[in-house]
């Protein structure tokens, strides 16, 4: 099947492509409505003008010396002229016919990639003086395209990384940190005010270890309506910081003598227990006479057996139970899916042995302990509603003569 003259015409006029027909002296012939669209020109402007003038006034010799060489083809960036002012940034594709005395003309937008270019020249301009003074990682984020160039891997070094723009910033990121990435159109408000605005994201050593970062986000670039088209975000590792505040929490959540959960961290994870609304049960301990062992022995005797009995607590609950000290000797065992009041109180009871077992293995030291025993959701649905139906128990259980389980 031959392509006629009619087809040829359909294209040039149909194409989104730059389009325009020259003759043997480079002077315009016709361009198709692409190029009139793109530069808001009327054809009977720029008819018979050299294409050297369709160029930026810059751009002008380098044209003009394309054309001189010209044997046949060639390619070359160059600034199309635009009507409001401005120019269009475009790939400008040079073809040379003999027979007929023509040069064919065809011009791809690259606007895109010019601007990344210059935003990534520009931005490590400014990076170059922010690293002066504190090395940091720094990204660039196309907002309509959605995705994020390396400008800096400076402050990626703790992670093992040693390429720059060849490593995609999506590839290092945690899983779980990507909705913080994909909500970033809902910071764009007050980006757009000139704010800036700070995220936590992890991303990976290459050893497979997460490092956290804080992220602050700063709009960089935007377009002639003011709307942000480029962020950059200055990435900062706070992993130590994290790990000193994560620890600092931990020991804050801990008895300081049995490495137990304290009050603290039992109400947090009673809640926990919950919201979930799962049924579950409450063994408040308290050891009986234990001021004894103190007089008798001193308190040094008395908190080694205190961390000897959170330990056997541990191990003898059951998987996903919870062991914590209340203070003094007083402990709370939360078991998990229990709904039974016999089961209940019959895991209460192993632990009860196994405290008992610890003083008749204890030269002159006699221990025993009472227990009381609350469940959820009947004997309460909040987490001081337990507590004090438990206390109750235990209070019941004392009255009972003591080492008993109510």
């Amino acid at each position: 099947m031959e392509i006629t003259g009619e087809d040829l015409k359909q294209f040039f006029s149909r194409s989104r492509h730059l389009m325009a027909v020259c003759d043997d002296r480079a002077r315009l012939i016709a361009v198709n409505p692409a190029w009139l669209e793109a530069t808001a020109m009327a054809l009977s402007e720029i008819r018979g003008e050299p294409l050297c003038h369709l160029v930026h006034e810059e751009d002008a010799r380098l044209v003009e010396g394309v054309l001189r060489r010209l044997e046949r083809e060639a390619t070359l960036d160059v600034r199309l002229r635009r009507r409001k002012g401005g120019a269009l940034w475009v790939e400008l594709s040079l073809f040379r016919e003999e027979r007929r005395a023509r040069l064919y003309v065809t011009a791809v937008d690259i606007s895109v990639r010019v601007g990344e270019e210059e935003a990534l020249a520009a931005g490590e301009a400014f990076l170059e003086r922010l690293h002066s003074s504190v090395p940091q990682a720094a990204f660039l984020y196309f907002v309509s395209e959605g995705r994020s160039v390396l400008l800096s891997q400076e402050g990626l070094s703790p992670l093992g990384y040693r390429c720059s723009r060849s490593l995609p910033v999506a590839s290092i990121l945690h899983p779980d940190d990507l909705p913080v990435v994909r909500a970033l159109p809902e910071r764009l408000a007050p980006l757009a005010e000139g704010q800036s605005t700070e995220v936590i994201l992890r991303f990976r050593h290459r050893d497979g270890r997460y490092r956290t970062f804080l992220v602050r986000e700063t709009p960089f670039r935007r377009d002639e309506r003011g709307s942000v088209t480029q962020i950059l975000a200055v990435a900062v590792d706070i992993t130590d910081q994290k790990d000193r505040e994560a620890s600092a929490l931990e020991q804050a959540c801990r008895d300081d003598l049995t490495d137990l959960m304290n009050r603290r961290a039992l109400m947090a994870t009673l809640r926990d227990f919950l919201e979930k609304g799962d049924p579950f049960a409450l063994s408040y301990l308290d050891l009986d006479h234990f001021k004894e062992v103190n007089d008798s022995f001193g308190h040094g005797r008395g908190d080694a057996l205190l961390r000897q009995i959170g330990r056997r607590l541990s191990e003898s609950a059951g998987p996903g139970d919870v062991v914590a000290r209340l203070g003094g000797d007083e402990f709370v065992v939360l078991m998990k899916e229990m709904a039974d009041r016999r089961v209940a109180q019959a895991a209460a009871e192993g632990l009860k042995e196994a405290i008992e077992t610890i003083g008749s293995s204890t030269d002159g030291i006699s221990l025993s302990c009472s227990i009381g025993v609350a469940l959820f959701p009947e004997d309460g649905r909040d987490g001081e509603a337990l507590l004090a139906a438990a206390d109750g128990a235990l209070y019941r259980a004392k009255a009972a003569g003591r080492s008993c389980i109510r």
